[in-house]
């Protein structure tokens, strides 16, 4: 009896831990002490998309100005300054959650830092995207709702390749 009482009690704090979505992840370490959380709505964005395309210069801002209007969301989790223990557990939750939702697009890991990339599509549109960013006590998400197809991305990429 002993034995199946503490088992529930171990399947119970493991499954109120576990994170079923990105979503929950980021409204669980949002609040973490020294946590930077930066939410830009669709208004916000839309705001930001008509000021690029009045100011736009060349094709590339043009360009840029067309992917700002696609977006419909912008979420900035930044752990930087948070106890390295706070990277190291959001880094490991990141790592249990199974969001069925996402696939996996990129993941590299290269003297010491993690870079996850991750795309959630509906068809052939491109309707959210993630980037998880880890290094030594360092951790930073990005999410993005969007509405893209894979040639703007594909463009959107080319451009940034550009650049660099």
């Amino acid at each position: 009896m002993r034995k199946i009482l503490l088992m529930a009690c171990l399947l119970a704090a493991t499954t109120a831990t576990a994170q079923s979505t990105y979503e929950d992840l980021m409204k669980k370490y949002k609040s973490a002490d020294n946590a930077e959380y930066v939410h830009v709505p669709r208004l916000g964005l839309k705001i930001a998309a008509m000021a690029a395309s009045a100011g736009a210069e060349d094709e590339d801002e043009k360009q840029a100005a067309r992917m700002l209007r696609k977006l419909n969301e912008v979420r900035v989790l930044n752990l930087d300054d948070c106890k390295a223990g706070v990277a190291r557990q959001f880094l490991e939750d990141f790592q249990r959650v199974e969001d069925g939702r996402y696939e996996l697009l990129v993941k590299e890991k290269e003297d010491g830092e993690q870079t996850t990339v991750m795309v959630r599509k509906a068809g052939s549109r491109i309707k959210g995207l993630l980037v998880m960013n880890a290094e030594a006590g360092e951790c930073s998400l990005v999410m993005l709702d969007c509405d893209v197809s894979e040639k703007d991305l594909d463009q959107l990429i080319a451009t940034a390749r550009k650049e660099n």
